[in-house]
């Protein structure tokens, strides 16, 4: 009798684990948010952002001037600096551009970072997210040579070349943004949106 009750406990036990492997693989698995879920929760945020902030913060009158227009004049601006700081031995005049330098793209890609490129990102396409990503990690690179130039002497012989390196990747970051995400930007976007972006880092750019 003994020798018989041992098979139908193993048999119980089978079937209780097996009642349990079901009762597992029965449970609903989580399923990720869709794509598109992503691109209208983005899209949202971006639109609240904008709510909030015009709230916040008055609106600067910029004459009616999209975002890439007000963002390509600081290009501008930069470049311009670089072309002194660069056509100059004389250590008074490289100090105090290079302060200017470091305050304007300090102040760009902030309002960048903060302002336009989540109104891109929130475009939701593969071409404005892969934009937006580069563009991050080029600031990044950029970022970190200004920390540098605080304590790089005017006079001393690595001067030129680090600022010469750090133009070349500024050029690079702009021909890039100007060439293919403010076009896109301001196709996707529609002027009204452009022009309140515009507002928006203006007054931001105004407070720094």
């Amino acid at each position: 009798m003994a020798a018989t009750a041992k098979p139908k406990q193993k048999t119980t036990t089978r079937a209780r684990k097996g009642a349990v492997t079901m009762k597992r693989s029965s449970r609903p698995r989580s399923k990720t948010a869709a794509p598109s879920s992503l691109g209208k929760a983005a899209k949202v945020l971006a639109g609240a952002a904008d709510a909030v902030w015009s709230t916040l913060v008055p609106p600067l009158d910029v004459g009616g001037e999209t975002a890439t227009g007000l963002l390509e004049k600081q290009h501008r601006e930069v470049e311009k600096l670089f072309g002194e700081v660069l056509g100059t031995e004389d250590a008074r005049t490289r100090r105090s551009t290079t302060t200017e330098i470091i305050d304007k793209l300090t102040m760009h890609t902030k309002i960048e970072e903060t302002i336009f490129y989540p109104a891109v990102r929130g475009i939701d396409t593969e071409e404005a997210k892969d934009l937006v990503l580069e563009a991050y990690e080029e600031h990044h690179v950029v970022k970190m040579i200004l920390k540098e130039l605080p304590k790089l002497d005017p006079k001393a012989d690595n001067f030129e070349a680090k600022m010469t390196v750090l133009k070349e990747m500024v050029e690079h970051h702009v021909d890039e943004e100007e060439k293919e995400m403010f076009p896109m930007a301001e196709r996707k976007l529609g002027a009204d949106r452009s022009r309140a972006l515009a507002e928006r880092m203006a007054s931001r750019a105004a407070r720094e």
